[in-house]
C-alpha cells in the first residue's frame, strides 16, 4: 500500500526484502525527510544523518574497528568494574525511596560508553542518589525530534538556539549544554 509518494507500507514480512533490499551491493541513499528528525546544526551532518550511501559507508567504516567484538572484549574488565559499582549503589539504596530500574541502567550505560569514548566516565554511577542523568537530556532531544522533521523554520531556529537559550524550557536547555 502506498502511504504517500515516498513511502510504502508492507504487511507481508516475506516481501520486505523486495522493498528494502539489504545486500551490501544494493546502494540506496537515505531519505532526507527521515533524516530531518536529527535536528539542525552539527547533528544534521553526522554519520547517522548522511544522505549519500557511499559517504555513509565510508564514515561507518572508519568507526567499525572501534566497536568490533574483539575491541569490546578488551573492555570486559572495565565493564565489570562498572557492574560492581552499580550493584553496590543499588544495594545501598535498598529500603529507601522507590527506584525506577531503567534509571539504573541509564547510569551504567552512560558511564560505560563515556569511559570508552572519552577515557573517563561521566560519573553517574558514583554520584550520590539517582538524580538527573544522560537519559534526561536524550529524552529532551527526542521530544523535539519529530517536530524538527516536519517544521523547517524550527530546524533553522535550532541553529540559533544558544542565542535564545534563556527563553527556553529547562529540558531544552539541558540538551544544549
Amino acid at each position: 500500500m502506498r502511504i504517500n509518494p515516498d513511502e510504502l507500507h508492507c504487511n507481508n514480512r516475506l516481501f520486505t526484502d523486495e522493498i528494502y533490499p539489504s545486500s551490501p551491493s544494493h546502494i540506496r541513499d537515505k531519505w532526507q525527510h527521515q533524516l530531518n528528525t536529527g535536528g539542525a546544526g552539527p547533528v544534521s551532518v553526522t554519520s547517522f544523518s548522511t544522505v549519500n550511501h557511499k559517504l555513509h559507508r565510508l564514515r561507518k567504516g572508519a568507526l567499525l574497528r572501534f566497536i568490533s567484538r574483539q575491541q569490546m572484549l578488551k573492555l570486559e574488565n572495565e565493564v565489570l568494574d562498572f557492574v560492581i559499582q552499580t550493584v553496590d549503589k543499588l544495594l545501598r539504596s535498598v529500603g529507601k525511596e522507590p527506584l525506577d530500574i531503567k534509571e539504573v541502567f541509564n547510569y551504567f550505560t552512560a558511564d560505560v560508553i563515556s569511559q570508552y569514548v572519552f577515557g573517563k566516565p561521566m560519573g553517574f554511577v558514583l554520584q550520590e542518589g539517582w538524580g538527573p542523568n544522560l537519559a534526561m537530556w536524550i529524552k529532551s532531544f527526542f521530544k523535539s525530534a519529530y517536530m524538527m522533521r516536519h517544521n523547517m523554520p524550527a530546524r533553522r531556529m535550532a541553529n540559533v538556539l544558544p542565542i535564545v537559550a534563556d527563553y527556553l524550557a529547562e529540558d531544552v536547555k539541558a540538551v544544549m549544554w
